[in-house]
């Protein structure tokens, strides 16, 4: 008999919270932390440069009312760069030394995975960015699929906290 040594390694979500258009915002406000900013949202230009017929998975936000109730059909507003835009997420995992740090990570680690879920249910491309403390530079994972939103969130946990991880962030960004 033969035997190979076998690699197993798992990895556990976190749970998702319940997100939806409306209370997006709401889940972002309802972080605890003593830190300033954990989780920055960045999105691009909110010009309106054309409509179109709404389509299933249009958000109702993007609805022009005025227009369609001129017209038998919903017409939806159209965002300049739209085709090209994404949700960046730039997440900060400076390491402090808070006794409930670890608390606080996993919670970052939730939030990151249930509002990229959101984005992904909506059709929306987005990234998670952040400081990889090991080779000194900024990362970015970008996903538009539940299999590649896994694969980023895989990507953040397996990054190393650093002290100064944040602010590298911000200032690289």
């Amino acid at each position: 008999l033969l035997y190979a040594p076998v690699l197993l390694e798992a990895f556990v979500f976190p749970e998702l919270l319940p997100t939806s258009e409306r209370n997006n915002g709401e889940v972002l406000e309802s972080m605890e932390y003593s830190s300033d900013q954990w989780l920055i949202l960045n999105g691009d230009s909110d010009e309106i440069v054309d409509y179109r017929e709404y389509q299933d998975g249009d958000s109702m936000n993007k609805i022009h009312w005025k227009l369609s109730v001129k017209s038998d059909d919903l017409i939806v507003k159209k965002f300049g760069d739209e085709d090209d835009r994404c949700i960046r997420i730039l997440v900060d995992l400076t390491k402090t030394n808070d006794p409930k740090f670890r608390e606080y990570l996993d919670r970052i680690y939730q939030m990151a995975y249930s509002i990229g879920h959101y984005y992904v249910k909506v059709g929306m491309k987005t990234s998670f960015v952040l400081w990889d403390s090991r080779q000194e530079k900024l990362v970015e994972w970008m996903f538009t699929t539940e299999e590649e939103l896994q694969h980023a969130v895989i990507g953040l946990m397996q990054q190393k906290c650093s002290e100064n991880a944040g602010g590298k962030t911000e200032a690289a960004y």
